[in-house]
């Protein structure tokens, strides 16, 4: 899949994925894009701790 880019759409449903708990494997299997450039995107921009702070912040 070398070459292919992932669209701004792709990347906010894969980070909304990842952030839900999908395993980052599973997720490059779905999309172009390598397991190491998820993580590094990931934790670069911090989708899990986003993601666990906005629930807190719902449930109050």
């Amino acid at each position: 899949m070398a070459g292919l880019r992932m669209s701004n759409a792709m990347w906010d449903a894969l980070r909304r994925e990842y952030a839900g708990g999908t395993a980052a494997k599973a997720l490059a299997q779905r999309y172009p894009i390598s397991v190491s450039r998820i993580y590094g995107r990931a934790s670069a921009e911090r989708w899990r701790e986003t993601s666990c702070q906005s629930g807190i912040k719902e449930r109050q």
